[in-house]
């Protein structure tokens, strides 16, 4: 359960990370 909710976390990082490197 605690795995999932970090891989959950580390996925919407990337996810939130991405379009910040086009702006960027």
């Amino acid at each position: 359960m605690l795995t999932c909710a970090i891989n959950a976390a580390c996925a919407a990082l990337v996810d939130a990370s991405i379009p910040l490197k086009y702006l960027s």
